[in-house]
């Protein structure tokens, strides 16, 4: 091996392929043809390939057998096996060749390290200590992962974080809110009419219950929004029966585990025009309840809502 100048450098390229180039350079020290790693996208290429330039301190290039398609990300990475398997022996001739080649080899897979770890989720040097340490897998399956008010990560309930729920949470306060406000201003003899509005409904889980009484019967299926932990439920997961919900299996416990919406008409079954129309129906009940109480009492506005939901999809 020739004595290599090992620069500062990442030992990873990237290219888009045009779809008439066959070879692409790569600007670090490369000791073996099997230790470049080569993708196409997120794949490890299977156009064939070959490498030329090794033990060159500037780098070398590989040429593929055909041209890889336009549009593909090309990508070309010093991969290293982790490994010794010379050893100086006591005693014997110190030969400097042997070890320079030994630090050079020590110096590429530093850089190959220092490169992966790059890629890793960490915290900033100047960052306050925090405790990143993941909990068992047991623990953590399912689940998010989270921090707390400290900073240390953990893992989070899906139901606590996901979109679907913070939304339903919303809808099912605005609606209480929306009573609450119908009482009030019927104490001041306004008259007020809640005909044919949509209405929120939240349910905490035990595992065990398989039947949750609404608070007023549906007009049908259709008009029926169900989520479990934050996820989009059919049919025959649950069925209708007047004010009943009634699940196949028991929803998994949990506070607040069980939400959904009772829209005001029956709409169509395809996803679209279902949540397009589960939109319009928490921006009337939200619009509604935002009349009758300082925004403050609510927490999210009709405009918050409505695009959270426009851009839901099951």
């Amino acid at each position: 091996m020739t004595d290599l100048i090992v620069s500062a450098a990442t030992p990873c390229v990237q290219y888009i392929a045009d779809g008439s180039g066959r070879s692409y350079g790569f600007p670090f020290p490369l000791l073996a043809a099997e230790d470049l790693a080569v993708w196409l996208d997120d794949a490890p290429s299977a156009i064939a390939f070959t490498v030329s330039g090794l033990n060159s301190s500037g780098g070398g290039s590989i040429l593929f057998a055909t041209p890889p398609a336009a549009g593909l990300r090309i990508t070309l990475a010093r991969r290293m096996a982790i490994k010794r398997e010379t050893d100086f022996v006591e005693g014997g001739e110190f030969r400097a060749r042997a070890l320079n080649e030994e630090l050079d080899r020590l110096t590429l897979l530093l850089q190959q390290v220092d490169a992966l770890a790059g890629l890793a989720l960490r915290a900033a040097s100047a960052d306050a200590p925090a405790s990143l340490t993941l909990p068992p897998a047991a623990e953590r399956a399912g689940k998010l992962l989270g921090f707390d008010a400290d900073g240390n990560a953990g893992a989070m309930q899906l139901h606590e974080e996901g979109a679907a729920t913070a939304a339903m949470n919303a809808a099912g306060h605005a609606a209480e809110a929306a009573a609450a406000a119908a009482a009030a201003m019927q104490a001041q003899q306004q008259v007020l009419h809640f005909t044919n509005q949509p209405q929120g409904f939240l349910f905490d889980a035990d595992g065990v219950q398989t039947d949750f009484l609404l608070p007023v019967a549906p007009v049908g299926e259709t008009a029926l929004w169900v989520f479990v932990g934050g996820i989009f439920q059919r049919p025959p997961s649950w069925s209708l029966e007047n004010r009943w919900l009634r699940f196949a299996t028991p929803p998994p416990a949990g506070a607040r585990r069980v939400a959904g919406l009772i829209g005001s008409a029956g709409i169509a079954q395809d996803s679209e025009s279902r949540f397009q129309h589960l939109a319009w129906e928490m921006a009337r009940l939200t619009s509604l309840a935002a009349q009758m109480l300082p925004q403050s009492r609510i927490g999210l506005g009709p405009n918050q809502l409505a695009p959270a939901w426009a851009t839901f999809k099951s």
